[in-house]
């Protein structure tokens, strides 16, 4: 399964716009397919949807292993690398305080 960089976006407008956690919660479960990562295919280099966040995409966004856990997303500690979409994604997706 191929996903763009938009698809994820589109998504977490709605996740800026809402107020507090709660509704981020729900924004969040109901769309769970869209808020995943976007790495590259060792083989191909072509992207595909991942299945966690990088510890330095987490700390680059400015949020820590407790607000992941709030928010239900996953770390994946295999990854190493940082790619700025996926950073751009949870600055947008972190809550405000």
């Amino acid at each position: 399964m191929e996903m763009k960089i938009e698809e994820v976006l589109t998504v977490d407008k709605k996740l800026v716009k809402s107020a507090n956690e709660s509704e981020a919660k729900t924004i969040l479960n109901n769309n769970r397919k869209f808020v995943h990562p976007v790495v590259l295919s060792p083989g191909s280099a072509k992207p595909k949807v991942g299945t966690g966040w990088s510890m330095g995409e987490i700390l680059s966004a400015g949020l820590t292993r407790k607000q992941m856990k709030k928010l239900h997303l996953r770390i994946d500690k295999f990854r190493r690398t940082i790619h700025e979409d996926n950073v751009a994604i949870l600055k947008k997706i972190k809550p405000s305080k």
